[in-house]
């Protein structure tokens, strides 16, 4: 019994490595290319990747023999969904690529130096920044009078630098490279609405630079 036994886990695994074997040696041609010493790799709905003695290839799964793609759960209506998809996705990656090219040409282009005295510290996002030459009047005026100070004139001495706030404390002089995009709003201690340009912190620049008036 036992030695029957044997027979029949020798003659199974003969036919495995013989099964092995002819997966080996499998010739595939598709349009008119021939591709020796075939095994197949990673399937999808409409292709599947094949390693051949020359390298690795994907063949579309209706370029297989009907036996083949019955053996991949070849669905044409599947096969199509899928091409679609990937098409979309190719498409929208193309065109996240392209915004983002045309986005760095845009802050290429709309860099400048500014220069200005921070007035308030906005914790996780950024600064806003007075003209060097009225911070201390402005700061004082804000600080002790609050309503006096109308929000149309502050938008003249001020803009908001989104920026990493762990770089300025109040009274500390900035000197950077910019670009404006859009505007700020907050809400002064007394109340006020505000809306003031923002600028957007590109990097560190030479004091010694010519500085925009950006106010």
């Amino acid at each position: 019994m036992m030695i029957a036994s044997r027979i029949v886990v020798l003659i199974f695994a003969v036919a495995v490595i013989a099964s092995h074997a002819a997966e080996s040696n499998l010739t595939l041609t598709v349009d008119g290319i021939t591709y020796s010493n075939v095994t197949f790799g990673t399937v999808s709905p409409s292709s599947v990747s094949i390693y051949h003695s020359t390298g690795i290839a994907k063949v579309p799964l209706t370029k297989l023999p009907s036996e083949l793609q019955q053996q991949f759960g070849y669905d044409p209506q599947k096969a199509t969904a899928w091409q679609k998809s990937e098409r979309q996705a190719a498409e929208a990656q193309l065109a996240t690529h392209e915004e983002a090219k045309r986005r760095t040409e845009w802050i290429k282009n709309n860099v400048v130096n500014i220069g200005g005295v921070v007035v308030d510290v906005v914790e996780g996002k950024g600064v806003i920044l007075s003209n060097k030459n009225d911070a201390e009047a402005l700061n004082r005026a804000y600080i002790q009078y609050g309503a006096i100070v109308s929000p149309e004139s502050l938008k003249i001495h001020t803009c908001f630098l989104e920026c990493d706030t762990k770089k300025f404390v109040n009274g500390s002089t900035v000197y950077c490279s910019a670009y404006m995009e859009g505007t700020y709003s907050y809400i002064t201690v007394m109340g006020a609405n505000m809306k003031i340009s923002r600028w957007v912190y590109y990097g560190q620049t030479d004091p010694s630079k010519r500085h925009v008036n950006f106010f």
